[in-house]
């Protein structure tokens, strides 16, 4: 190998290891934004959704003084709180994955267990009445 191909193999590995380093910024960056939104969906979304809920309760529901109406304030309140404290002692990692695959752990158990299979059933029951309302 003469003089002209050891340079144009070392600036071929230069060039090889800058490119290695543009994609692992690259990479590290798109995890970054990953975990961002997982911890958006995982922690922000639930009180969001629980916010519209209310609103949704409030508006469409007239009992301003009725005990429905205190319960939905304290059961809020709870709920609120407990959120908060989430958010409070929030680190930016999401669970998410996590919750995912115990909810899919419990579901596999439930539908293989023989009482499972009688509350699948119930919920199903459920499921087709609420869409009769």
């Amino acid at each position: 190998m003469g003089k002209f191909d050891k340079i144009a193999l070392g600036s071929f590995k230069d060039d090889i290891y800058s490119a290695m380093v543009t994609m692992e910024r690259s990479l590290v960056k798109a995890d970054n934004e990953m975990q961002t939104i997982q911890n958006y969906v995982d922690k922000y979304m639930p009180l969001n959704l629980q916010t519209y809920i209310n609103d949704f309760f409030v508006a469409i529901f007239d009992y301003r003084h009725s005990d429905e109406r205190i319960k939905l304030d304290i059961f809020s309140r709870e709920l609120f709180n407990r959120r908060h404290d989430i958010i409070l002692h929030d680190t930016g990692n999401s669970f998410l994955a996590d919750v995912i695959d115990e909810m899919n752990k419990r579901m596999q158990d439930l539908y293989e267990s023989k009482d499972g299979l009688a509350s699948l059933d119930m919920v199903n029951d459920n499921t087709e009445i609420m869409k009769k309302v």
